[in-house]
């Protein structure tokens, strides 16, 4: 397993999303329902942006602002950086260690077809390595 697709296809394409006039409580709610870290942020089957837990927390919550008042579009990170299939995950960890993140939507064709986590990429190369026992 040392693509993406190969991850996908072992992890599943499974991706959650909210479009970007959602409110952030049901962003959130989507999060915790799912037991998940970040959501792509979908508008017309484009990817416009990621929003995490930690936007949340830094943008809204230590801010003091009252998350009902406030849409995903205003919090999110609209410059997502992303993967494609092919990519190596040596790559993938390279990508997001660098860029400081923890989830990296896979992109085929200008459609999101799933969302990595720094754990899943991690486990993946660990479970490949010639030291596992």
């Amino acid at each position: 397993m040392g693509k993406v697709a190969d991850l996908l296809e072992h992890k599943g394409e499974e991706l959650w999303f909210v479009p970007p006039d959602a409110s952030l409580v049901v962003a959130i709610q989507v999060m915790a329902d799912q037991d998940i870290g970040a959501v792509a942020v979908i508008a017309d089957g484009c990817l416009v942006g990621i929003l995490s837990e930690r936007d949340c927390v830094r943008r809204v919550m230590l801010a003091g602002i009252p998350p009902e008042s406030v849409k995903v579009s205003e919090v999110m990170t609209p410059t997502v950086i992303f993967a494609r299939p092919e990519f190596g995950l040596k790559s993938c960890l390279l990508i997001m260690t660098d860029n400081h993140i923890r989830h990296l939507p896979v992109i085929d064709h200008g459609k999101v077809i799933g969302l990595l986590t720094l754990g899943d990429v991690a486990r993946a190369l660990i479970s490949n390595s010639p030291m596992t026992p």
